[in-house]
């Protein structure tokens, strides 16, 4: 069964503790005489524990419609993450950017025995540096991140059949615990 939502207004989708696992695969390449690494393959697991759903205006405006469909998208939240997930891992697992050598970003050297912990600082030092843009290196800001469109595949459970536009997603940046191995 599928639910068609449709409506033109704000809504929040609101992970509560999410936990990310966020891998990402690396290639050593040499410009210019210095190493770099660049990121070949990536891939995301996330694990919330609380999902809420606040849609306005859905249904043209039938409030009590809409006040019901987000009672319900609430009550069942696990079902319907368990059918987005797959979408929303793929979406947000791929590299959207190249990171620049910006000179505010921690260097790391792959001859050092603890450069699996030199790396994590690293990464955690420049994604929260990414709270804001940095037009010189022609990054957007982390936070939000924006996905014009965003479109999650139906699975076969009871789905939600959902086009997002402006998605904006809030977090990148406050990470609290980051682990390159």
């Amino acid at each position: 069964m599928v639910l068609p939502l449709y409506g033109n207004g704000t809504g929040s989708i609101v992970f509560d503790r999410l936990k990310c696992f966020h891998q990402f695969d690396f290639e050593e390449y040499e410009k210019k005489g210095k190493k770099y690494l660049k990121v070949v393959n990536s891939s995301l697991s996330i694990d919330p524990e609380w999902i809420t759903f606040k849609f306005d205006n859905l249904y043209d405006g039938d409030q009590v419609l809409g006040d019901n469909v987000n009672l319900v998208m609430n009550d069942n939240w696990r079902e319907i993450f368990a059918d987005a997930q797959p979408s929303i891992e793929e979406e947000n697992s791929s590299p959207k950017v190249v990171i620049a050598s910006a000179s505010t970003f921690i260097k790391c050297d792959t001859r050092k025995s603890d450069f699996d912990e030199s790396l994590s600082e690293a990464i955690k030092n420049a994604i929260t540096q990414l709270d804001r843009p940095m037009e010189e290196y022609n990054l957007p800001s982390l936070e939000p991140f924006f996905v014009p469109f965003f479109f999650p595949k139906a699975g076969e459970k009871p789905a939600f059949d959902s086009k997002f536009k402006n998605y904006r997603i809030f977090g990148h940046t406050k990470i609290t615990d980051l682990k390159a191995t």
